[in-house]
């Protein structure tokens, strides 16, 4: 059986707008993978072409702090590792918030979380959309700078010293 399709163009043009602007930051390129099952939002690769990260993204309507930690699937974190490291490829979770943009880099789903929960919707009528949850301390995430993307990368600036 097929699940519904829960996110809307609005919020993939979105996604779409938060990740160019992390790429924008540190030089990179994005490709969207369009693809509702695959583990990743988008495939970076670097300014020679070469695929160097998966990201997972999501935008939130909140502030950086604003709860004690921030949540997603397990499952999706996972599957995220587990495709990035069968890849050679690091995997990176990117959050667009109100204030900042901020990424973490996934190495150990299990140990890098502070907690795990049940979580989810329960207003759609979806069972399989409530679903064990890993949080995660705002402390780290990586912040990047809304203005970051103006600036050179920070291997650029490097070349000129």
């Amino acid at each position: 059986m097929m699940r519904p399709r829960y996110e809307t163009p609005e919020q993939h043009e979105a996604e779409n707008r938060t990740a160019q602007r992390v790429a924008n930051a540190y030089g990179h390129s994005i490709e969207r993978v369009n693809d509702d099952n695959a583990p990743c939002d988008f495939i970076v690769t670097d300014r020679g072409g070469t695929a160097i990260e998966l990201w997972e993204v999501k935008n939130r309507e909140i502030r950086f702090g604003q709860y004690e930690d921030f949540f997603i699937s397990e499952s999706k974190m996972k599957r995220l590792l587990d495709r990035a490291r069968r890849a050679n490829l690091r995997a990176v979770l990117v959050i667009g918030l109100q204030d900042f943009t901020c990424t973490l880099e996934i190495h150990d789903v299990d140990g890098q979380c502070c907690r795990k929960s049940l979580g989810g919707r329960d207003d759609r009528g979806d069972a399989m959309d409530v679903e064990p949850m890993v949080h995660f301390r705002w402390g780290d995430f990586h912040k990047v700078a809304e203005k970051l993307e103006f600036f050179p990368p920070p291997t650029e600036i490097y070349k000129y010293m």
